[in-house]
């Protein structure tokens, strides 16, 4: 039975605070979690409150609630932390408060159970026969937008590898090859170089030094500045398998227009757009506006509310792409979640800072768990 539950401020990766919540059963067992935050925000994502606030949430009502219920029934706490914020958009408690408290419970109740969390996470999803493996990685190579420095309009330009070890070779090869040319090797927000050249000769370099390994790009359109990009150029020129947010989060014509037109061709991936909201995500599957969709368990609050858009979409046949936010802690849930529920890919970022290769290393540790 939860004992108690408790909070504090940390730093997130660009030096903002956000909150770590810590959990103690009645057994001793004791857990943590921590949530980050994102540059580029969706208007239908959950409300958060300020750390200051959401440690007082926490300690407070939410401690007072949770007290005496039992780890090992997440849609309870869930439910019970839904209920007690009573908002449509979690602005009471703050998405934030709720969400560093749900993951913490499950991760304590992972413990309590002796099962490793990700074996915890499916058995939660409730997907029999689901085969427990590592997802394939968009590997972020060159960072544009809000979070980059130079001129790229788009926000991320990946290279799909089969796990990490294929992902670091890709990733070294484009470090290695910017040297050559004299370029910048800073990196961005999340770990991606930062070159100072246009979105076109990014992919083109990128497709030729690659030898045609598969690439994805995120547009991030409601926040990039160049919305003229020429996706068919880039899907018929350059080997680009993936494109997330190509249009607006309101403009549902031109998401289904093009999904009608290349989705046979391509993953035209949903963030902005469905925000991991489960009501847009039943517009989106219905018009049939996407194939594959973006988990940012911050974007809805709840474990519980994550998982139900995880089945969703895989009910509906889409793909699944768990990932990280911008400003991120050093927390690893993530990789456990996108393992548990059998997400076909993962987004975590480029080898580099120590809040994106806490995600990977995790990785190679449930890989080797699951050989």
């Amino acid at each position: 039975m939860i004992k108690k539950v408790s909070a504090k401020k940390i730093l997130d990766s660009f030096g903002n605070w956000t909150v770590e919540s810590r959990v103690e059963l009645k057994d001793g067992t004791v857990a943590r979690a921590s949530v980050p935050s994102g540059v580029s925000v969706s208007g239908f994502e959950a409300k958060t409150v300020s750390a200051d606030k959401a440690v007082k949430n926490i300690q407070k009502p939410i401690n007072k609630a949770l007290q005496g219920l039992n780890p090992c029934n997440q849609a309870t706490i869930d439910k019970t932390l839904i209920e007690l914020d009573g908002t449509f958009d979690k602005s009471k408690l703050g998405a934030n408060s709720m969400l560093s408290v749900s993951l913490a419970l499950c991760r304590a109740a992972a413990r309590a159970s002796d099962v490793p969390l990700y074996e915890y996470i499916n058995k939660e999803l409730g997907i029999r026969n689901l085969k427990l493996e590592i997802p394939e990685l968009m590997v972020l190579l060159f960072e544009g937008g809000k979070h980059g420095s130079g001129k790229l309009a788009a926000q991320e330009f990946m290279a799909i590898a089969d796990d990490v070890g294929h992902g670091l070779k890709l990733y070294e090869t484009v470090r290695s090859h910017l040297k050559k040319m004299g370029a910048s090797i800073s990196v961005g927000l999340e770990g991606g170089f930062t070159p100072d050249i246009e979105d076109k000769e990014a992919v083109e370099i990128l497709n030729y030094i690659l030898n045609g390994n598969p690439l994805a790009l995120d547009i991030a359109y409601d926040s990039c500045v160049n919305k003229n990009l020429n996706y068919q150029y880039f899907i018929g020129e350059c080997n680009t398998t993936s494109i997330e947010d190509p249009f607006g989060s309101d403009d549902w014509e031109s998401w289904v227009e093009f999904t009608r037109g290349w989705g046979s061709q391509v993953l035209v991936v949903a963030d902005d757009l469905v925000a991991t909201n489960p009501e847009r995500l039943e517009k989106a599957i219905e018009l049939r506006a996407a194939n594959a969709v973006i988990i940012k368990p911050n974007q809805i609050g709840t474990l519980t509310e994550t998982l139900a858009v995880v089945k969703m979409a895989k009910n509906a046949g889409w793909k699944v792409i768990v990932s990280h936010r911008a400003d991120e802690t050093n927390d690893s849930f993530i990789a456990d979640l996108a393992v548990g529920v059998g997400a076909d890919y993962v987004k975590f970022g480029g080898f580099s800072r120590g809040e994106r290769l806490a995600k990977y290393n995790r990785l190679l540790e449930i890989q080797r768990e699951l050989k």
